[in-house]
């Protein structure tokens, strides 16, 4: 592998990292605004409670993404 192979293979594998964490951040943000407890959240998510308590769930789901209004 030469080096512009193996640069673009660690930006890859970095961004696909990213990515996976931004949608458990969403994930945990989502559950925590729908009132789930951060033990529940936690064992989903596998973030800690410290992650968890720093979500902000301003950006989460809203009214118009719940449950009841998809049903």
């Amino acid at each position: 592998m030469d080096l512009v192979e193996q640069i673009r293979q660690e930006g890859w594998n970095a961004g696909r990292l990213n990515g996976r964490q931004e949608g458990t951040r969403k994930t945990a943000t989502n559950l925590k605004a729908m009132g789930m407890s951060s033990d529940i959240i936690q064992q989903a998510t596998g973030l800690s409670l410290e992650e968890i308590d720093l979500l902000d769930t301003t950006s989460g789901i809203t009214e118009e993404d719940s449950w009841e209004k998809i049903q």
